[in-house]
């Protein structure tokens, strides 16, 4: 890599140069760490390796499924004012759901004619400053066996259908699951991709939102299951006075919910994470141990907030700040390979080359496992989701730096 094509400034300049720098659209026939395409070897190994997730899928090709067979399943939606994401979003979806509800809360654009192209059960309650409420009056109109929460600005892997329809035929045999876990993958800025999993998929009756942003799916205690199966989302990849529109919109109910529970560590979670991605350092450094230091806090809330204050203390100038909490970020859930490239990158700002060549080099192991064995399905997002190149070019680069300082060493 020429001196040209290196971002200029300090080793923060180049961390977020190199987080917009790798282009990663989504090929739906070439995920390489998606376990719907792993061998199947791998997917023998879920099983065993995952026990805490009851495990639906075999390693058996599908067979071709209609509509007609196993539990019907009902697609959910709220909508307002999509009319540039939804028609994408139910074409991708009309071959698998029986039934397609939405619930339109006060669009003025052509979203509810886009809408009724695709089903004749379109509904309309007025905003109410609350997610979960406008969710849950679209399960209440859903009749199908299973439901499948969708937003406008997604899409459902077409090829994963036959996956989805086969897994629905499985869980009328497993009645202890009552949610199955999905994959989501994000377009960001820069082309770039995170992954995350979450249960998208439940039985109608047993499952309700909760919680005005970010709503969380409440369960009836059952087991949760999981699927190969993949859901595109292309919200966060917007323009920017949208984007600044969601993080107003979202930032104020984040706000609200606070009001009525300072400390509660989910909401703080949110806002903590919004400023992070504004590149507003001072409030994550200001506000993250609200969570950290926070007993209601889960291992999620905690992984995603050490991340932020990380990337806060790189944008900073202040990286050595960051080490001690990268290290403990990755004793908690050694399993996180986001740490080992937060790290990598604090050392590298910290002066500490030959450590940072190190993390990489650990993290690409790491990413090297999970493809052998499968990826790990749990409850935090994956920001490093596809960094394999980008590691491979700054472990060139960076050892290549390091060489003449040990040249100069030995000599």
């Amino acid at each position: 890599m020429t001196d040209e094509a290196l971002p200029p400034g300090s080793a923060v300049g180049a961390f977020h140069r190199y987080e917009e720098s790798l282009v990663l659209r989504i090929m739906v026939d070439t995920q390489r760490v998606e376990i719907a395409l792993q061998p199947p070897v791998v997917l023998e190994s879920l099983s065993a390796l995952f026990p805490e997730y009851g495990l639906i899928w075999n390693v058996a090709k599908p067979e071709a499924t209609t509509l007609t067979d196993g539990p019907k399943l009902s697609v959910s939606m709220i909508v307002r004012d999509e009319e540039q994401f939804l028609a994408r979003c139910l074409d991708s979806i009309k071959a698998v759901a029986d039934e397609i509800v939405i619930v339109d809360t006060g669009s003025t654009d052509e979203t509810a004619k886009i809408a009724r192209c695709y089903t004749d059960k379109v509904y309309f309650h007025p905003w109410e400053d609350d997610f979960s409420k406008a969710r849950n009056y679209s399960l209440s109109y859903c009749t199908g066996d299973w439901i499948l929460q969708m937003d406008a600005d997604e899409e459902l892997v077409r090829e994963d259908i036959p996956l989805l329809r086969e897994g629905l035929a499985r869980l009328a045999k497993r009645p202890e699951i009552d949610a199955v876990m999905i994959t989501i993958l994000s377009e960001v800025k820069g082309g770039n991709v995170s992954r995350s999993f979450f249960p998208r998929l439940f039985r109608r009756g047993l499952c309700h939102y909760e919680g005005i942003v970010h709503n969380q799916l409440v369960r009836s205690g059952g087991q949760i299951g999981k699927l190969p199966v993949r859901i595109v989302h292309y919200g966060y990849n917007v323009p920017e006075a949208e984007m600044h529109k969601k993080i107003a919109r979202t930032e104020g109910l984040l706000r609200k919910q606070l009001e009525k529970d300072p400390t509660e560590p989910f909401a703080w979670t949110n806002l903590i994470h919004s400023h992070r991605n504004q590149h507003k350092p001072e409030f994550v450094i200001a506000n993250a141990f609200r969570v950290l230091d926070n007993p209601r806090a889960s291992g999620s809330n905690r992984q995603t907030t050490f991340g932020d204050l990380m990337v806060a203390y790189l944008e900073s100038g202040e990286a050595g700040k960051g080490i001690p909490l990268a290290y403990q970020a990755m004793t908690e859930h050694p399993e996180n390979a986001d740490n080992l490239w937060l790290l990598a990158w604090l050392h590298k700002e910290s002066g500490q080359t030959a450590e940072a060549i190190g993390d990489l080099e650990t993290f690409l192991e790491m990413k090297a496992q999970e493809q052998r064995e499968g990826v790990r399905v749990n409850a935090m997002f994956c920001d490093t989701f596809g960094k394999e190149p980008t590691a491979l070019a700054l472990l060139a680069e960076w050892r290549q730096e390091l060489e003449p300082k040990l040249v100069k060493e030995a000599v």
